[in-house]
């Protein structure tokens, strides 16, 4: 699988957070917008990098909105200097 800039950008957040985050964490981690983070978290999730689950409800700032958690056997493959892009 090709990683663009988004991907890797997107994947290397979920790596050094270490935890699973919301779209609004992403978006501010990334200083991408709402759009481009959607679209490539769901090309990474069908290509099975990035899991995606309902976020629990009661959260005010985004209300039924998902969380994006990198499966944990891509945490040590991704990101490797040693591997090319």
């Amino acid at each position: 699988m090709y990683l663009d800039y988004f991907d890797r950008r997107i994947v290397e957040v979920l790596k050094v957070e270490g935890r699973p985050m919301t779209l609004a964490g992403l978006v501010k981690a990334t200083g991408f917008t709402r759009s481009t983070i959607i679209i490539h978290l769901e090309r990474l999730v069908s290509e099975g990098l990035v899991l995606r689950e309902k976020k629990p409800s009661g959260d005010v700032e985004e209300p039924n909105s998902y969380i994006a958690l990198l499966k944990p056997e891509y945490l040590k493959i991704y990101l490797n200097p040693a591997l090319p892009p």
